[in-house]
């Protein structure tokens, strides 16, 4: 049964609750990701993805944290592939850090296991 190590994205890309949406924008399109993970004090605290950005922007809110979500799940990379199956099939959670110890390793979201 493969694990999530196996399977999430390593490189992840954080910004903080006090970031500008703008520069949000900036690193989403330049890194060519979908999702950020907002950080404090070195631990996810939500996430952002690009319709929120757009959504925020349209809004015309001008932080990350007016745009955050939290609808997310922490995940070791431990854990098997089959639970996060679950969770997604469930619907209620599409994006899970990746946390081992207490660093951020990696990402996976629900396009990844698609």
């Amino acid at each position: 049964m493969p694990k999530i190590r196996s399977v999430m994205t390593k490189e992840v890309f954080t910004v903080s609750p006090d970031t500008g949406i703008i520069e949000a924008a900036k690193l989403i399109t330049s890194k060519s990701v979908s999702v950020l993970v907002v950080g404090q004090q070195n631990k996810p605290v939500a996430v952002i993805s690009e319709r929120d950005i757009i959504s925020g922007i349209l809004n015309k809110k001008t932080k990350v944290k007016d745009i955050m979500s939290s609808e997310f799940r922490i995940i070791s990379p431990n854990d098997k592939f089959a639970d996060l199956s679950k969770s997604i099939r469930a619907g209620n959670v599409k994006r899970f850090p990746v946390v081992e110890g207490e660093k951020l390793v990696g990402l996976i979201t629900e396009t990844d296991v698609i």
